[in-house]
């Protein structure tokens, strides 16, 4: 497991994130990004296009398995998957939580805590991307042709990436099959070349993933896990509306804007890459 990269993907820091992704101004790729884009560099939720049946198996076998699940998800559910950050001494660094669904029509809802406190809502749906203002306000924005982020899957490629390469690695290793909580799962270990120690719990029969446990990181630990909800019953989890009766709800259509940090009193907006 990464160690400043990876925190950066959990939202660590949303700025160097935004950064991180797109890079700076004058090096973006041309064309509208969304300033909420900076917050969905998470780890956000891949959808699978098909149940790949897999065999439990243990050994090399197992991590090949484990390392093609990587990102897939059932269909027709909501991942709810949740990270918390600790620095080397313990103290929360980060919080992510993020719903999203699997199968169209795709939507998904975030919250993401900084370090410094920071506490951002948004969402996305078809072509509205909405964020929940503290003062009382759910944010509706809305652009002509669609949003990406609420017509497709939310993008948690990054993390998929790192945690297909931490299976790749020499120092990967199948534990089998574990006992957590009366749940079965099957368990490996990854030894980062920084330092510390990484558990990655998946399904037996599917490969889907479950948890990832970092500890001793040189930048302290990581705790992440995926829970998969049927949608029926749960589609209010993806709506910041539906989370917020009581706010009043302002719909506009999407804007430019500059370069000034985003915050939760800041209504989504579009950053114009230059030359775009």
């Amino acid at each position: 497991m990464s160690t400043s990269d990876y925190l950066q993907t959990l939202g660590h820091h949303l700025d160097e994130a935004w950064e991180r992704r797109y890079g700076p101004v004058s090096r973006r790729p041309r064309g509208r990004r969304l300033r909420v884009v900076k917050l969905a560099a998470v780890p956000a939720v891949v959808a699978a296009a098909a149940l790949v049946a897999l065999t439990r198996s243990s050994g090399p076998g197992a991590l090949d398995a484990a390392r093609a699940a990587v990102g897939s998800f059932p269909a027709g559910t909501i991942v709810h998957f949740t990270s918390v950050t600790h620095d080397p001494s313990g103290a929360i660094s980060g919080r992510t939580e993020l719903w999203g669904a699997t199968s169209p029509p795709y939507a998904f809802r975030s919250i993401i805590r900084d370090d410094d406190g920071t506490m951002i809502e948004q969402g996305a749906s078809g072509d509205a991307m909405t964020q929940y203002d503290p003062a009382g306000v759910v944010y509706v924005r809305t652009l002509a042709g669609g949003i990406a982020e609420g017509t497709r899957p939310a993008d948690f490629a990054e993390s998929a990436d790192q945690i297909r390469a931490d299976l790749a690695d020499g120092t990967a290793r199948d534990v089998g099959e574990v006992s957590v909580g009366g749940t079965k799962l099957h368990r490996f270990v990854v030894s980062p070349s920084g330092g510390g120690t990484c558990t990655y719990d998946v399904q037996p029969e599917t490969y889907y993933g479950v948890a990832m446990t970092c500890a001793g990181l040189p930048t302290g630990s990581i705790a992440e896990r995926w829970d998969y909800l049927p949608r029926s019953g749960n589609e209010t989890l993806l709506s910041v509306t539906a989370q917020h009766p009581g706010a009043r709800v302002e719909t506009a259509p999407m804007r430019s804007c500059g370069q000034e940090k985003h915050t939760a009193h800041t209504p989504p907006c579009v950053v114009n890459a230059p030359g775009a």
